[in-house]
């Protein structure tokens, strides 16, 4: 059964009215109609009622048809669209009409049933199409979820609503913690599943009323308004939580994504100069604290947070200037082999000397490095000023008749680049140094994100004679099968387990486990983080002879490193 076409007719000229529903009857369509006489009659019939088109007189008495057009936007009463009637044969004033927010412009005296019918036709499909391009404007094309620039509208009517009536609101931004390596290993068809589902999840976490938004990439943003206290929105964020880091099961692949979320709190009390952007960076922020935190978690917005946000984009602009000022140096450190009390390595450590900060440490500066993406033009300048030093040292004569290699620290980011076997292989044939005499050090962490892709990379490496090591061994999650399938020479026990080799009876057997196993792949061990002789006596009676720390030296200048070494 057909359903009846609902028309609201707005005109104050009673014979108009009749005029126009005795057009619309002759059509073969069924119409039902409502009339009003003035805008205020309108009004409450809108508020009751869905139609499927306005017909409106563009000479209503007190107002006109384009503030009555307006009305109906600005109190969100319908979506019908909009057909003027008028008597007035006004080019002017029908283009106001139109830019309004009217379909179309009707002369009352041309009225006749086809026209009046076809209008109708026309006006609801042209309001069809503007809603659809007003949708897709707006939303994000993945997952049908609110873009940015929507997110951004409603965040800053709800400032508006806040401050009328005091009340309090909260923002989300959310990150999904990792979510690039899905991208990376594999693929962005897979990672576009993900996204879905996680949009989703977020979406049952939250009230109807509530805003999600996808920002692009794997950044989100909930608006929930009009919150009773701190502990509500707790809830919510643990429900978010626990409900987007559910296991997500893809044909035989079983993966789990989990958020860092980021909360700012609105107070229209304490918040009089804040706008919508301001409120998101704040989200941000807390959101990277939550991330500094160790992931999968929230944070709450503090003050404090701003002042540290304002430091890391000036550290940011000085790092990107540091390297060409010339500000970068490195530093060395000798590895001892005490069974023969002699240097048989050293790590190159990259230092910052900044012009005002003096020597800045490497734990500030180099996360900011990998995240700007500078870490692989600072490492590859780290490559070749350590290759340039061991020829240095070797003309000179220092390094003794035994080669002595220098280790270098890579990040995931360079060992990423397609170019990366070919910079090391250029570097090495600039200086002409041998690639023996160089040692490439990652992180453990690092090498098990992609096990076969690194194996790929490390043994083009060890093709040009350079050796790998296996750094901070013991802080992350690689197996001894993982490092069967890569081509690696050294494996480096981390500091915090050397810290507590002589008071801690079973972090011994554990450093005792992993050098007797390291050996039995043929590994040299190298022990970190060694400050004191009763530590080297224990690493030594548990098998470990290659020890480096502040029991020898700290890390010093190239020029006190070859005093060091000419008298070693």
């Amino acid at each position: 059964m057909q359903t009846a076409t609902q028309i609201l007719i707005v005109d104050d000229d009673e014979i108009d009215r009749l005029s126009a529903m005795r057009a619309m009857r002759t059509s073969k369509q069924s119409i039902e109609f409502d009339e009003a006489s003035s805008e205020a009659a309108a009004v409450e019939l809108l508020k009751k009622n869905k139609y499927d088109c306005l017909l409106i007189d563009y000479h209503l008495v007190g107002t006109d048809g384009i503030d009555f057009i307006k009305t109906v936007q600005r109190r969100d009463l319908s979506i019908a669209p909009i057909i003027i009637l008028s008597g007035t044969d006004d080019e002017n004033i029908m283009l106001q009409c139109l830019k309004a927010g009217a379909q179309d412009y009707l002369l009352k005296s041309e009225l006749t049933s086809n026209i009046l019918m076809r209008s109708i036709r026309y006006a609801r499909e042209r309001k069809q199409v503007a809603e659809h391009l007003r949708f897709i404007a707006h939303h994000d094309p993945l997952t049908g979820l609110a873009n940015r620039t929507l997110f951004m509208s409603s965040v800053s009517q709800a400032m508006a609503r806040a401050r009328r009536k005091s009340r309090t609101f909260a923002l989300f931004f959310i990150d999904l913690d990792h979510f690039k390596e899905i991208n990376d290993t594999l693929g962005h068809d897979v990672g576009d599943t993900l996204l879905i589902k996680m949009a989703q999840r977020m979406t049952a976490s939250v009230r109807e009323s509530d805003i999600v938004s996808r920002f692009g990439g794997d950044e989100f943003a909930v608006l929930i308004d009009e919150i009773k206290d701190k502990g509500a929105i707790i809830e919510v964020a643990e429900a978010m939580q626990r409900r987007v880091a559910k296991d997500f099961q893809l044909e035989d692949k079983t993966l789990r994504i989990t958020p860092s979320i980021g909360i700012a709190l609105f107070d229209p009390a304490d918040d009089a100069e804040l706008d919508a952007e301001g409120l998101v960076q704040r989200a941000d922020m807390a959101m990277y604290h939550a991330k500094k935190e160790g992931r999968n978690g929230f944070s709450f917005y503090e003050r404090e947070m701003h002042l540290f946000a304002l430091e890391r984009t000036r550290m940011k602009q000085e790092l990107t200037r540091a390297l060409e000022r010339r500000e970068f140096e490195v530093y060395y450190q000798p590895q001892y082999d005490i069974e023969h009390e002699n240097i048989v390595g050293l790590e190159a450590l990259l230092r910052w000397n900044h012009p005002q900060r003096g020597l800045v440490s490497p734990a500030e500066f180099i996360p900011l490095a990998e995240e700007t993406g500078l870490i692989v033009s600072i490492g590859k300048w780290v490559l070749d000023q350590a290759c340039s030093q061991i020829v240095a040292w070797r003309k000179a004569k220092v390094l003794g008749s035994q080669k002595t290699s220098v280790s270098v620290n890579v990040s995931a980011l360079q060992l990423k680049q397609q170019d990366f076997c070919d910079t090391v292989k250029t570097i090495l044939e600039k200086h002409n140094c041998d690639g023996s005499e160089l040692v490439l050090e990652l992180t453990e962490s690092m090498l098990i994100e992609d096990v076969e892709r690194c194996a790929e990379s490390l043994e083009e490496i060890a093709a040009l004679g350079v050796r790998v090591a296996i750094d901070d061994f013991g802080t992350g999650y690689a197996s001894f099968r993982h490092m069967l399938q890569l081509p690696l020479s050294y494996l480096k026990i981390d500091k915090s387990f050397v810290d507590n080799v002589v008071d801690d009876q079973k972090n011994a057997d554990i450093v005792t486990a992993i050098i007797a196993m390291a050996k039995a792949l043929g590994l040299h061990v190298i022990a970190e983080g060694v400050e004191n002789r009763q530590q080297a006596i224990q690493l030594r009676e548990s098998g470990c002879t290659m020890l480096q720390g502040y029991l020898f030296s700290k890390p010093v200048p190239a020029d006190k490193m070859k005093t060091i070494l000419a008298n070693s």
